[in-house]
Formats: structure tokens, sequence, C-alpha cells
């Protein structure tokens, strides 16, 4: 079995690669190489804002994007909707409609708001957690008990939710990994 061209084959088999793109052609290259899930990016909802002195990315990703890249590759799409708020709903139905196979929740800052996520999802995808604010974070004992299936851990957000340098991030990354096992 050649390690370049099949899925899970390291020893980490709890270790999954996403990579965020529309551009089918790079999706195609990187389900042959094996990239677990392609992401695209729906979160708009407070980023412009929250990140407005780094430099950072914000896509303009659409359902549209998620249709096209369902129809040429067979790996799942990740789709990464808003923070949670009063329209969640109809982003999950949305993502659903077009294709995902996996949803992402970006910003929680509290468990509870992971839970309605969860319950909204109510298991017709899988679920994927990004950890990205310092509240989650502190909070991250209270996670290893809900329904989740992935998290992402959101270095950029959490920096600047931190107020800390990549140093401070990757301490923050090691007191994770006590509730976390990497």
């Amino acid at each position: 079995m050649n390690p370049i061209t099949s899925h899970y084959t390291t020893d980490i088999d709890h270790l999954r690669l996403f990579l965020f793109t529309t551009d089918a052609l790079l999706a195609k290259q990187a389900e042959q190489v094996g990239i677990d899930s392609i992401i695209v990016d729906w979160e708009r909802i407070g980023k412009r804002e929250r990140q407005i002195s780094y430099s950072t990315q914000i896509n303009a990703d659409t359902p549209e994007d998620v249709v096209a890249l369902a129809e040429v590759i067979s790996i799942p799409i990740t789709v990464r909707i808003n923070p949670l708020d009063n329209n969640t709903s109809d982003e999950i139905e949305t993502a659903l409609d077009s294709g995902a196979k996996i949803i992402m929740l970006p910003m929680a800052k509290v468990p509870s708001e992971v839970d309605k996520f969860i319950s909204l999802v109510n298991g017709r995808a899988k679920t994927l957690v990004q950890i990205e604010t310092h509240t989650l974070v502190e909070h991250c004992h209270e996670l290893r008990d809900l329904g989740w299936d992935y998290s992402y851990i959101g270095l950029n957000d959490l920096m600047i939710s931190r107020q800390k340098t990549l140093f401070g991030i990757y301490w923050q990354m090691v007191q994770l990994n006590k509730f976390f096992k990497f």
C-alpha cells in the first residue's frame, strides 16, 4: 500500500488532513495524495472586524462551490459555517443540501454553544469544532463528553483572542494536550 495515495496510513490514526480550497483541480489532486477532506469556507460574520490588523484570509466561498466539488471528488466536503447565531440552522441545512458531509463550527466561546451546534446537526453529518477562543480553551475539559467528531485548533483567531505570540499559542496547545490525546 502506497502511503502517499492511501488514506489513514499513519501511525496516528486519529490525525486527519483537511485542505481549504474551492479549486476543483487542486481538490482532486489533494484527494489523490491522501487529503481526507476539502473545506469550503462560509465564515464571514465578524471575521473582518476581528482580524482587521492581521494578515489573514477571508474567503468568499458559496454553496455552489460545495456542489461543484461534490461532482469531482469522493472525499468528504467540510463546510465551515458562521459562528452560532439565529441563522445557524439554515446554514447547516444549506450545507447538507449542497453535499457537505462535515460541518465546522468556528468561534465557539463556551461548551453550550458546541452542544447546541451538535444538536442542530443531529447526526446528519460529522461535526468539527474549531477551538479558537480563549474562553473555549479554558473550558476544554467540558468538551470531552460532548458528541463532536473532530476538533481543529484555529491558531490565528486563538492568537488574536489570547493577545499572545505564537509561542503563547504553542503553550496553549501543550495545555490542550492534557484534555485531548493528540
